[in-house]
C-alpha cells in the first residue's frame, strides 16, 4: 500500500512539473498582437504582449528582427506595448520575448508574423524629418567680423517608397534652409576663392534643394530593370568612371548573368533648383556613358566593357584652380577651360579558386582635349593595370602593376592618375596572437622617358608586427623605409636623393571602461645630396581615457622634437589636451568641454609661442515635456582662443565667443 501511494505521489509530481513547464513556455508569455504566423496589414503594427504571472519589468527583453525594442516601449509587470517609430519593412518578422518572474525564473517565447503596408502595396510609406539649428551670439568681440551674430540652418529630408511584388518606386530628397546676419558669400568672395555653381547654390540664403533622386525598379526573375533620375552616382571601373556624382539619369538592365548600363549626367556639378533633371543637353556640357558586363564559368569570371564621352564646361568641380597653369600644358586643366574627351575600357575579373587566387585586369584608351578653345589638338594615351590577390588560410597577399600614360585623362574624372608607373606587393600572416605584414612598392613618373624632364623614382617598404596574445594589452611595431631618387635632371633642376627611415611602436591597455595608449615615433630623413638637409623627428604620445554611458574623460599629452641638421636647430612642441563628456538627470543635461594647450620652442630663441583653444557646451534636453520632438535641445556653446608670441608680442591676441543654440528634429512618418 505504501509503495502504491509513493508511486501515485511521484506521478502527480511529474504531471505538475510538466504542467509548470508548459505553463512557463506557453501561458506565461502571450503574444496578443501580432499573433504567431499571422499576416498584418499596416506600416506600424502594434506589438502587444501580456504576462499571466507578474514579471520583473526590468528583465523584459523584446527583440524584433534582431533589435531590442524593450527600452522604447511601455511595460509593467503584466504587459508590454510597442509601436514602431518608423514603418516596418514588408515581409517576415521575427519576435523573441524574454522575461523573469519576480522569483527570478526565466521565460522565453518566439513568434513570427508577416506584414505589408496596405492591401495593394507590400510597402507604402513616406518617412520625413525636419531638423533645425538656431545659433545666436551672446558674446562676440567686434573684431570677429567673419562670425555672424545669428545663424539658422535647417534640413528637410524625405524617403518615400511604393512597392509591390514586381514594381518599386522610390523618392529621396533633402531641402536645405540657411540664413545668417552676414552676407552668405561675403567671406568666400572676399578671400578670392573660386566657387562652383553647386557651392554658390548651397551657400546662398533661403531654401535650396540639396539633392533628390527618383528610383523605379521592375523585378521579374531573372530580369531586373532599374532607372534613376536626379542626383545619381555612376561607377564603372577604377580608371574610367569611378564615383561620378552628378545631376542626370541612369538605366540598368539585368538578365541572368548579363547586365547593360547607361547614364547621362551634366558635366558641371549643380545643386539647388538650378539644372533641372540634368538629362537634356549636348555632348559639350554633358557626360554620356554605357557599359556591358557578363558573368560566365559559374559566375567565377566577369567581363566588362565601358565607353564614356562628353564635355565639362568651365567652373566644373574637380578642375585645377591655379591661374599660373598655362593652357598649353598637357595633362593639366586650367580653371575656366572647357574640356572634352572620351575613353573606352575593358575589365576582366576572375575568382576560380574561392578567394584563394583572384585576378583583375583592366585596359583603357582615352582621347582628351584639355581646352577646346586653344589650338592644341586632343591627346590620346593608354592606361592598364593587373592585380592578383588571395587568402590562403592564415596567409593573404596582393600584387599589382599599374601604368598610366603621360596624357591619359578621363572626362568626369580629373583625379585619374597620369604619367605614372607603379608596382606593389603586400603579404600578411596571421597566427594565434600574432600578425605580420610586409609591403613593398615602387613608383616612377616620366613614363615616356622624356629626358628634358627628370624621372623621379620612389621605393617604399613597410614591415608591421602586432602582438595580440593578451587582448587587454595589444602591441604594434612598424618599420618603414622610403627612398626617393631623381635621374637625368636637366640643367637648372636640383637633384633628389632622400632616404627616410621611420620606426613606430605603440602599446595599449584596455580594462572595462578604462583604456590608455602610448605611441613613440622616430624618423630620420637623410638628404644624400650636396644640400645635406637632414631632419630627425621624435614624437611621444600618451592618451588615456575612461568612458561610461553617461561620463567620459579623455586627456592626452604629446612631445615632438624636430632637428634640422643643416642649421643645427631643434624645435620642441608640447601639447596637452582634455575632453570631457557627461550626461545628468536622465540625459536631460549634457555637458561637453574640450581644450588643447600647445607650447612651441626652438633653441635659437626665434620661436616661442603658446596657444590655447577651448570649447564648452552645456545643454538641456526638453524631450520629457516635448515628446513630439526628437531631442529638442537648448544649449550654451562657448569658445576661447588665445595666442601668445614671446618673440613678436604684436601677434598676441585672444577671443571669446558665446552662443545660444536651439536645435531639434521633428520626425513625420506617413
Amino acid at each position: 500500500m505504501r509503495t502504491y501511494l509513493l508511486a501515485v505521489i511521484v506521478c502527480v509530481a511529474v504531471v505538475m512539473s510538466v504542467s509548470a513547464d508548459a505553463l512557463s513556455q506557453n501561458e506565461v508569455i502571450n503574444v496578443v498582437a501580432p499573433q504567431n504566423a499571422s499576416e498584418v496589414i499596416g506600416k506600424k503594427p502594434e506589438i502587444r504582449i501580456e504576462f499571466s504571472v507578474p514579471v520583473d519589468p526590468a528583465s523584459i527583453i523584446v527583440i524584433l528582427d534582431g533589435t531590442d525594442v524593450a527600452q522604447v516601449g511601455t511595460k509593467n509587470e503584466r504587459s508590454f506595448v510597442y509601436t514602431p517609430i518608423s514603418a516596418l519593412p514588408s515581409g517576415l518578422h521575427n519576435l523573441t520575448v524574454i522575461a523573469n518572474d519576480q522569483s527570478g525564473n526565466p521565460y522565453q517565447k518566439d513568434s513570427t508574423f508577416l506584414s505589408r503596408h496596405t492591401t495593394a502595396f507590400d510597402e507604402a510609406y513616406s518617412n520625413n524629418e525636419v531638423a533645425a539649428i538656431y545659433e545666436s551670439a551672446v558674446m562676440k568681440p567686434e573684431r570677429s567680423v567673419t562670425t555672424p551674430y545669428s545663424k539658422i540652418e535647417g534640413n528637410i529630408s524625405t524617403d518615400s517608397k511604393l512597392k509591390t511584388k514586381d514594381y518599386e518606386l522610390g523618392f529621396t530628397a533633402n531641402l536645405r534652409y540657411f540664413d545668417q546676419s552676414l552676407p552668405a558669400l561675403s567671406s568666400v568672395l572676399s578671400s578670392g576663392t573660386n566657387t562652383s555653381t553647386q557651392d554658390q547654390n548651397l551657400l546662398k540664403k533661403g531654401l535650396s534643394l540639396a539633392n533628390f533622386l527618383f528610383t523605379g525598379k521592375y523585378m521579374k526573375d531573372p530580369f531586373t530593370a532599374t532607372a534613376e533620375l536626379g542626383d545619381v552616382q555612376a561607377s564603372e571601373t577604377q580608371n574610367t568612371v569611378s564615383g561620378l556624382a552628378r545631376r542626370g539619369g541612369r538605366l540598368m538592365l539585368e538578365y541572368g548573368d548579363a547586365m547593360l548600363s547607361a547614364f547621362v549626367v551634366k558635366g558641371e556639378r549643380v545643386a539647388g533648383f538650378y539644372g533641372g533633371f540634368g538629362i537634356d543637353g549636348s555632348s559639350d556640357d554633358h557626360i554620356y556613358g554605357a557599359s556591358a558586363a557578363v558573368k560566365f564559368i559559374d559566375k567565377k569570371a566577369e567581363f566588362k566593357a565601358v565607353y564614356v564621352s562628353g564635355g565639362e564646361p568651365p567652373s566644373s568641380v574637380g578642375t585645377a584652380t591655379s591661374a599660373s597653369i598655362p593652357t598649353s600644358t598637357p595633362g593639366l586643366v586650367k580653371d575656366g577651360t572647357h574640356t572634352k574627351g572620351d575613353v573606352i575600357g575593358a575589365q576582366l575579373v576572375t575568382d576560380f579558386f574561392e578567394n584563394r587566387f583572384r585576378t583583375e585586369i583592366e585596359v583603357d584608351s582615352s582621347r582628351f582635349d584639355f581646352d577646346v578653345q586653344d589650338s592644341v589638338n586632343e591627346e590620346s594615351d593608354v592606361a592598364y593595370r593587373a592585380k592578383a590577390d588571395g587568402l590562403l588560410g592564415r596567409y593573404n597577399y596582393e600584387a599589382k602593376y599599374e601604368f598610366y600614360g603621360r596624357d591619359y585623362a578621363v572626362i568626369g574624372n580629373q583625379g585619374a592618375m597620369k604619367d605614372s608607373q607603379l608596382f606593389s606587393f603586400m603579404n600578411g600572416l596571421v597566427l594565434e596572437g600574432h600578425s605580420m605584414t610586409l609591403s613593398l612598392a615602387r613608383t616612377n613618373d616620366n613614363v615616356e622617358e622624356d629626358w628634358t624632364l627628370p624621372r623621379i623614382v620612389k621605393k617604399d617598404g613597410m614591415l608591421t608586427y602586432s602582438f595580440m596574445k593578451i587582448p587587454q594589452l595589444p602591441v604594434t611595431l612598424v618599420y618603414q623605409k622610403s627612398l626617393q631618387e631623381s635621374s637625368h635632371e636637366p640643367d637648372g633642376t636640383n637633384e633628389i636623393d632622400i632616404m627616410t627611415d621611420t620606426a613606430t611602436g605603440s602599446v595599449s591597455y584596455v580594462a572595462g571602461g578604462f583604456s590608455t595608449s602610448f605611441t613613440a615615433v622616430y624618423s630620420l630623413q637623410n638628404d644624400r645630396t650636396s644640400t645635406n638637409a637632414d631632419t630627425r623627428t621624435t614624437t611621444y604620445v600618451l592618451a588615456p581615457a575612461y568612458a561610461t554611458p553617461v561620463f567620459s574623460i579623455m586627456p592626452m599629452a604629446s612631445w615632438n622634437r624636430t632637428k634640422d641638421t643643416a642649421s643645427d636647430v631643434r624645435t620642441d612642441t608640447y601639447t596637452g589636451g582634455l575632453n570631457l563628456y557627461s550626461r545628468f538627470f536622465n540625459d536631460r543635461i549634457a555637458f561637453d568641454a574640450g581644450g588643447t594647450y600647445t607650447i612651441v620652442r626652438n633653441d635659437s630663441d626665434t620661436l616661442k609661442t603658446n596657444d590655447f583653444n577651448g570649447t564648452l557646451r552645456v545643454g538641456y534636453n526638453m524631450k520629457h515635456c516635448l515628446k513630439w520632438l526628437t531631442d529638442p535641445m537648448v544649449a550654451l556653446r562657448g569658445q576661447y582662443v588665445r595666442h601668445v608670441d614671446k618673440v613678436d608680442h604684436s601677434a598676441d591676441g585672444d577671443e571669446f565667443l558665446l552662443f545660444l543654440v536651439l536645435s531639434t528634429t521633428i520626425p513625420i512618418s506617413l
